[in-house]
Formats: structure tokens, C-alpha cells, sequence
């Protein structure tokens, strides 16, 4: 049995036997932030089991305030039990309405989070006259308010539900809610080491039986054909397992802090992307071994790989690799204190974003473009990217602006007009982070760190700029090969995507209509 189907079914064992030991309706699921989206799956996979009695209602929309998260799941609940009753009737079977305008009477007088109490507990009670009731699933893909979230399960704990509710809440250990609901509920845990041992070892393995017949192989005139379709030529067989496997290994020894080995690994796998004509791919092997490069030390190695990445991205139109890869780029000028070229690496991101419509990455790749200008001491050239961060920030709806780095960016150009005397345009900036909603983020050390720097005979940031030119390429021959001189530096590695999306979920409707989800 593979490692994630075992987590997955000790899992579902756990809460279970939590629910039936009759400890309450409100189970903690103690799994990391790389472990929530398993969760996810794991509990839409159980809704098709043949024995299961209880809708799943998934609720994964970010925590930002109490009011609009409960209003939105009071929401989410009704509009799912009419996809439920839809779906039965297509089947034959009546299930009745969930209110005749869509809320109850004198809901409106309650807070958002006894609506959604209410509306959770006329689910069940409507499902329950067929089935067992519900199970509610709330698993935030963040949580920007901890002390409200916390306040809001606490008093979800508090609420006494019928035997018809069961509810499973996300709690990270060292989370927001490990003082409030416990760890004492059921753990998913993928052990990471076993799962990179199965998957090297994918397709590897035979049995006992007789031979499996693979795939039949094409003609070379199919062939021809298939690559005059697709544009290039095809991979052979086999490629794909050789390449995991490289790619595997340096995931192995960049958790095992061997940046060497990783690099090695990496630039195995570069070189099998080459000769299999896999430009898009070699270009995501060159990230992760500049990636591999700065965790040594290696800076110039590093940005090497970031820029051969994006030139090989950018050449199939792979605009989020393009934007990756120059945030990289940016990133290793920046660590060796290069602000220049770094502002110029981050300048080329934001334009790989914005074709490659990313506004999240393109704000984010601005913002860090003026703070590199800013240490530099060219105040005109911070401002000048943080209001083009902000503008693009102003034109993004709210929930997408919240989840960027819009605040920061915001603070810190109030900041600085403030400081060079441009008071209307502060106040300006101002209104629109008010109108976000958000804190003002404390970014007072990048401007003091630019003060000092300019008070210690820096240049007087009212003279222009240098042309901001970038660093000359090494002959193609050389790229990436020097590893011989590399330090080994502690590094993690990134969570692994194990599984596909999940299946249908069962009795809803596909058919879209009035109050369709």
C-alpha cells in the first residue's frame, strides 16, 4: 500500500472511532499546512464509499473575518443541499426544499455564525429523514484573523448540535486552535521519506502474475506525425521515470542538506531534458538547480540557472515559469547585496507576470523591485515601482487584493512620499489601503537601512539612476558545471503534489441553474 492511501486510511479510522466514542460532534484534524489539501481529497474520496450516509459540505474559503467567513458558509450550505436535492430528484427521489426564498425567517436578526448553525443543522435534519445527516468539513486555505478564528471554533464547541451534525475542523499543530479544540482528534501524516521511496520506485516493481502488456508502440510515421502535431519532438519511453527519479534524488539531498548532491542530480536531470527536447521542463530543472546553487553559496551559478530558465521559458510563452524564474534571479542579486541587477531581475519578472496575467506575482515582483531601488538609494525609481504595484493591486477585486502583498507595498510607498514631501499622493495611497482593510506593514528598517547607506557616502538619490545593465553570460559549455568549490547550507524542500483532484462528489447535480454552485 502506497504511504498517502495508508495516511488516508488511518485517518479515516481515527475520526471514525472519535466520533463514535461519543466525544462530540467537533473533530480536530491535526495535519500540516502541506497535508490540508490531502485531507481535502481523502475526505471527497470517502464520500463515494457505498456505505457512507453523510454528505460532505468542504469548506475551504480563507478565514479574513468572522462575519464574512460564516456568512459565506451559511451560504455555501444551502446552495450545497440544493445541488443534493437537484441531484436526487434527477434520480427519482424527493428531497424538500431547503427554505422557499433561500433563508429562514428572522435569520437576518442573528450573527453570521449562528446562520450558518442554522442553516448546517436544516441540512441535516432534511437529509437525515433518507440518510444519517451531514459532515461538515471547515478547512480554510488560510486564516489572516487567528484570535477570531479561534473565538469563532470555540464558540462552535460550545453550541450543542443534534446526532445528525458531524464536524471536522483543520488544526495545524502550534496552530491558532491547538489551546482550543486539542490535538486529541485524528492525525493525517504522509511519511516523506517512504513516499519518495515509493515513488522512485513506481513502475518498477513487478508481481507474481503474468506480464502486464504495455501500451503498443507507434509506427515512425505515427511518430512523425505526432510531433508535427505537437510542434516538437516526443520524449521516448522511459523518459518520464528517469527523470522523476533525478529529480527525486535531489529532493532526497536537498532534504538531507547536500546541496552538492542535489546539484548533481539536478544537472542529470537537465541534461536528459536536453537530449529528450524538452525545452519547458529543462527550464523547471534549471530553477531548482539554481535553487540548489544559492543554497551553496554558489550565487553566480545560481543566477546563471534563473536566467538560462527564463530565456528557455520564455521562448515556449511559459509566462508563470518566466515570472519563477527571474524572482529567483532577483533573489540571489539581493542575497549577494547586488541591488542593481536585482531590481532589474525583478523588473523583468513583473513584465512576465503581467503577460502571463499572474497580479498576485506581479505586485509581489514590483514590490521587492522598489525595496531593491530603495537600498540602493534611488528613492524615484522605489516609487515609481511601488505606484505601478499599487495600481495594479487597485484594479484587483477585494479578496484577491487581500491575498497579495498589496498592504506592504502600500505602507511602504505612503512611507516614502511621505518622507520626500508628496503628502496628497501619501493620502492617496492611504485611502485605497484603508480601503483594503488591512494593517499597515512595518517596513521602517528598509528605509532606515537606505538612509544609512546614503548618510555612509552612498549615491545622493536625486541624481538618475545607472543604467541598470545585467551580468554578462558564461559560455554555454561552462553553465552549470563548476560545483567542485560548493559549501553545504541547510535547506528544505518544497511539499510534494501526491495526488490527482478528487471525484465527483456524489448526489449533486451537474445541471447548472437558479442556485447552482
Amino acid at each position: 500500500m502506497d504511504p498517502i492511501t495508508r495516511a488516508s486510511k488511518a485517518f479515516l479510522a481515527e475520526a471514525e472511532a472519535f466520533w463514535r466514542s461519543g466525544r462530540g460532534p467537533l473533530l480536530p484534524v491535526v495535519a500540516s499546512p502541506s497535508e490540508r489539501v490531502e485531507v481535502a481529497k481523502t475526505l471527497r474520496i470517502q464520500e463515494l464509499a457505498p456505505e457512507n450516509r453523510r454528505p460532505l459540505f468542504l469548506h475551504e474559503e480563507p478565514f479574513l473575518d468572522p462575519r464574512a467567513y460564516f456568512e459565506g458558509l451559511a451560504r455555501a450550505i444551502s446552495e450545497g443541499y440544493e445541488l443534493i436535492r437537484r441531484g436526487a430528484e434527477e434520480e427519482g427521489v424527493w428531497l424538500p426544499i431547503f427554505a422557499p426564498d433561500g433563508r429562514r425567517a428572522g435569520e437576518q436578526a442573528v450573527l453570521p455564525l449562528e446562520r450558518a448553525v442554522l442553516a448546517l443543522e436544516r441540512a441535516a435534519t432534511l437529509l437525515g429523514e433518507r440518510l444519517d445527516g451531514v459532515l461538515l468539513a471547515l478547512l480554510p486555505g488560510r486564516v489572516e484573523c487567528g484570535s477570531g478564528w479561534r473565538d469563532s471554533i470555540a464558540a462552535l464547541q460550545r453550541t450543542r448540535f443534534s446526532k445528525r451534525v458531524r464536524i471536522a475542523v483543520w488544526s495545524p499543530p502550534g496552530g491558532p486552535l491547538s489551546g482550543v479544540l486539542g490535538e486529541d482528534g485524528a492525525r493525517f501524516h504522509v511519511d516523506a521519506d517512504e513516499l519518495v521511496d515509493f515513488l522512485k520506485h513506481l513502475g518498477a516493481a513487478s508481481s507474481a502474475g503474468p506480464a502486464i502488456q504495455g501500451p503498443p508502440l507507434p509506427t515512425e510515421e505515427q511518430q512523425r506525425a505526432l510531433e508535427a502535431a505537437a510542434g516538437r519532438r516526443l520524449p521516448s519511453v522511459g523518459a518520464a521515470a528517469r527523470l522523476r527519479a533525478f529529480l527525486l534524488g535531489a529532493g532526497q539531498k536537498t532534504a538531507s542538506r547536500d546541496p552538492l548532491g542535489a546539484a548533481e542530480d539536478y544537472r542529470r536531470a537537465r541534461e536528459l531534458c536536453r537530449a529528450e527536447g524538452l525545452a519547458l521542463e529543462e527550464s523547471m530543472v534549471l530553477i531548482a538547480l539554481g535553487g540548489a546553487c544559492l543554497a551553496a553559496n554558489a550565487v553566480d551559478l545560481a543566477i546563471e540557472g534563473y536566467r538560462k530558465a527564463a530565456e528557455l521559458a520564455e521562448g515556449r510563452e511559459a509566462w508563470p515559469v518566466v515570472c519563477q524564474a527571474w524572482l529567483g534571479a532577483g533573489g540571489a542579486y539581493l542575497t549577494a547585496k547586488r541591488y542593481v541587477p536585482a531590481a532589474v531581475a525583478y523588473r523583468a519578472s513583473a513584465s512576465a507576470a503581467t503577460r502571463g496575467r499572474i497580479p498576485l506575482l506581479q505586485i509581489e515582483a514590483l514590490r521587492m523591485a522598489g525595496t531593491c531601488s530603495l537600498l540602493d538609494g534611488r528613492r524615484e525609481d522605489a516609487v515609481a515601482a511601488w505606484q505601478e504595484a499599487v495600481d495594479a493591486g487597485a484594479a484587483l477585486d477585494a479578496p484577491i487584493r487581500c491575498a497579495s502583498t498589496f498592504p506592504q507595498v502600500a505602507s511602504a510607498l505612503v512611507e516614502l512620499l511621505q518622507r520626500v514631501g508628496l503628502r496628497l499622493q501619501a493620502a492617496h495611497v492611504r485611502s485605497l489601503l484603508d480601503a483594503a482593510g488591512q494593517p499597515s506593514a512595518d517596513l521602517h528598517r528598509v528605509s532606515a537601512e537606505s538612509d544609512r547607506s546614503a548618510a555612509q557616502g552612498g549615491r545622493d538619490v536625486r541624481e538618475p539612476p545607472p543604467r541598470a545593465e545585467p551580468p554578462p553570460e558564461r559560455e554555454e559549455g561552462a553553465a552549470l558545471q563548476d560545483f567542485e568549490d560548493l559549501e553545504p547550507l541547510e535547506t528544505r524542500t518544497a511539499p510534494i503534489s501526491r495526488v490527482p483532484s478528487g471525484p465527483v462528489l456524489p448526489f449533486r447535480s451537474t445541471k447548472q441553474g437558479p442556485g447552482a454552485g
